[in-house]
């Protein structure tokens, strides 16, 4: 069981950092108030609003999903440790919710910006698409 949320939660991981370790190469090319507003970002922006918006999705979800799935394994130890629950019992009844959890809960906060088209350049300190407003400090 140990193993299985390690590779979860090592997927998630990976997932959300190919997503950062691409930094604004998938930010749209032009953004059509960066020179009103001054902004100015470093790097190579070869991308649109659907390559945004992939990159948020996936690093907002794989990290989303990193962090629950840690908590995961945290349970994972209670339930094997403190409570001396068997290995068959843990994997019957609560792996499903070790795995299902992470990933509802990543799903729950990532799509919603996925459709109400949130996902945006990071302008003050991320160098890659997130759920950040646009312009910076505007409110929705």
């Amino acid at each position: 069981i140990y193993h299985r949320i390690m590779f979860g939660m090592s997927l998630a991981d990976i997932s959300g950092s190919i997503a950062m370790a691409l930094t604004t190469l998938p930010m749209p090319s032009y953004m059509p108030k960066e020179e009103i507003f001054g902004y100015n970002w470093t790097g190579t922006r070869l991308g649109n609003e659907y390559t945004c918006n992939t990159q948020g999705f996936f690093a907002f979800f794989g990290m989303t999903c990193m962090f629950n799935y840690d908590a995961m394994l945290c349970v994972y130890y209670a339930c094997a440790i403190a409570f001396t629950m068997r290995e068959k019992h843990i994997q019957k009844y609560v792996e499903p919710v070790l795995h299902g959890y992470p990933i509802a809960i990543g799903l729950a906060l990532a799509l919603p910006p996925l459709f109400y088209e949130m996902y945006n350049p990071g302008i003050t300190a991320y160098p890659w698409c997130g759920p950040f407003p646009y312009p910076d400090e505007c409110a929705v």
